[in-house]
């Protein structure tokens, strides 16, 4: 009689330890799973909102750096000169202009990310009583090697980097670089006729930041960009950091020394 009380209690113990494991196990999973969930709904926030990793002051301005990739040469910030060249593979995803341009039966075209901003900066200036024109936008790098050679053979290679920028420095080649014009007729018909006024200059050079483009060359900064006042070319960078550069005075080449200490000479 012992012998069959001992295997039943031996039974039931083992039926309890089983149990408490089951249990256990269950609890653990719904553990796991709560974690998990908790990870998804991160990354799911993080990727909404991106870690500001640097805070940096442009003049009298702070702007949060979100991710120092935004200087790489597939985005936005991306420094293109002389010195700092575009990549032989570099392909700028592109949309055709839908504002007034020069060469009208040709299609002109911009990188996809301005084409709105350019867009409202033209309504606005139109509303202003600013009609503008493109009479630039995106160079493929062959069109760029085309105007360089043309240039020298026309003018010598001394003059020539004086006044063209080589292949793989033109922000052209990004599709986030624009030439404006003021509206006419013989601009429409031939991108070579286009002119800006005095007046659209100046309006540009006091309300295109809110659209999130910066005047690229300014007068008196040459000795910064390598490049001559050019009162009709505009880069996009983004309304945050296009209003602190223009607000600060400083050239593109300068602010981002200030970002980014050693970046001109790393690339």
């Amino acid at each position: 009689m012992r012998i069959a009380e001992k295997k039943s209690s031996s039974a039931w113990l083992l039926r309890l330890l089983l149990l408490l494991l089951v249990i256990t196990c269950i609890w653990a999973i719904s553990k796991l799973q709560a974690v998990g969930q908790q990870y998804d709904d991160l990354s799911s926030q993080l990727s909404k909102q991106p870690i500001v990793i640097a805070s940096e002051q442009i003049g009298d301005t702070r702007i949060k750096i979100p991710s120092y990739d935004l200087f790489d040469e597939e985005n936005i910030w991306v420094l293109v000169s002389r010195d700092q060249l575009l990549s032989s593979e570099f392909k700028p995803e592109l949309s055709d202009v839908t504002v007034p341009h020069g060469d009208a039966n040709s299609p002109m075209k911009v990188a996809t990310v301005i084409s709105d901003s350019l867009e409202s900066l033209v309504n606005a200036a139109k509303a202003d009583g600013h009609d503008l024109m493109l009479s630039s936008a995106h160079r493929s790098r062959e069109d760029q090697q085309r105007t360089y050679d043309g240039f020298v053979a026309e003018s010598g290679t001394e003059l020539a980097n004086l006044y063209v920028l080589p292949p793989g420095g033109s922000e052209h080649q990004t599709g986030l670089a624009v030439d404006f014009s003021s509206a006419s007729t013989p601009c429409e018909l031939d991108s070579d006729d286009c002119s800006l006024s005095t007046s659209d200059a100046a309006w540009l050079a006091d309300n295109a930041s809110r659209f999130g483009f910066i005047l690229r060359y300014p007068e008196g900064k040459t000795s910064a960009t390598s490049v001559r006042y050019e009162p009709w070319h505009y880069r996009y960078l983004g309304p945050v950091l296009a209003q602190a550069v223009d607000a600060s005075g400083l050239t593109y080449e300068e602010v981002i020394e200030q970002i980014v200490p050693g970046y001109l000479r790393s690339r």
